[in-house]
């Protein structure tokens, strides 16, 4: 079973949110004293 272009693009887009919301986590932990 290969999977569909809608459930490639919600994957793609939950990798995407994950390596957005890490980069904000890392931002916030610099700025933190």
């Amino acid at each position: 079973m290969n999977p569909g272009p809608s459930e490639l693009l919600s994957a793609a887009r939950v990798i995407q949110s994950q390596r957005g919301f890490q980069a904000i986590a890392q931002l916030s932990h610099r700025s933190a004293p």
